[in-house]
């Protein structure tokens, strides 16, 4: 059979931005997570926790393997009152995740304005601005960095957050993380948790090496339609 010629159809930016949102459903994540689109209507049941978002344009909708990965992974490893760091936040659902199950505060860092905006509101929208920390900052040095007329903090750059997280989270590209590894090993409390995604089977070396040579012990690997997210905590004696 001849092949159909293809059609074009000019889209406005409005139309681009709001089209996707038509198979955007309500999703269950874990035990007891559910993301619910902010013009959804759901009638949570007993248990449940539910986070209401907007992505935008930022990333993190629940729908990646990758955020799907850290979402049950932070259910099953959060506890009660842990202090939370969550580099490269998006759209705000690792943090906001973080918060309504019952961390004691959170840092989320994100480099871009229109992610922290996007964030911001979703943050508001959850009820969860008293817990979470918004910051445009980068925990490591960026590869480009940007020019005086737009600078971005290093979060960590005097050393004052060194030991503070519980738990830290991070969905973010494979080399970053590795490169981020030294900087995830100061900023954990003795025996913190780490949950890093983002990493595709091909990088998973890569990202193992640099985390095990910044003294971190990896103790689980989780793989979703090729994604991988590693878990480990630091060295409980800080001797490494």
């Amino acid at each position: 059979p001849i092949p159909l010629p293809p059609s074009v159809r000019w889209l406005s930016e409005t139309d681009w931005a709001e089209a996707w949102k038509s198979g955007y459903s309500v999703q269950h994540i874990g035990r007891c997570l559910v993301i619910k689109p902010s013009w959804l209507t759901y009638a949570a049941t007993r248990g449940q926790v539910v986070i209401e978002l907007d992505p935008g344009l930022a990333f993190g909708t629940g729908l990646h393997p990758s955020t799907r990965l850290c979402l049950a992974a932070l259910e099953d490893y959060l506890q009660c009152g842990d202090q939370v760091l969550d580099v490269g936040t998006g759209s705000g659902i690792l943090s906001i995740a973080a918060a309504k199950l019952g961390a004691g505060g959170v840092i989320a860092l994100d480099i871009d304005d229109t992610a922290l905006e996007v964030a911001r509101e979703n943050i508001i929208r959850n009820g969860v601005q008293d817990l979470i920390l918004l910051r445009r900052a980068s925990l490591g040095p960026l590869t480009e960095p940007r020019g005086e007329d737009d600078p971005v903090e290093i979060f960590n750059a005097s050393g004052a957050w060194d030991g503070t997280f519980d738990l830290l989270l991070m969905n973010i590209l494979p080399d970053v993380v590795a490169r981020s590894a030294e900087a995830i090993a100061a900023c954990l409390a003795k025996g913190g948790i780490f949950i890093v995604s983002g990493i595709i089977q091909s990088q998973e070396k890569l990202v193992r090496e640099a985390l095990t040579a910044a003294g971190l012990v990896i103790k689980e690997c989780r793989v979703l339609e090729n994604w991988i997210a590693l878990i480990g905590h630091s060295s409980v004696d800080n001797t490494l």
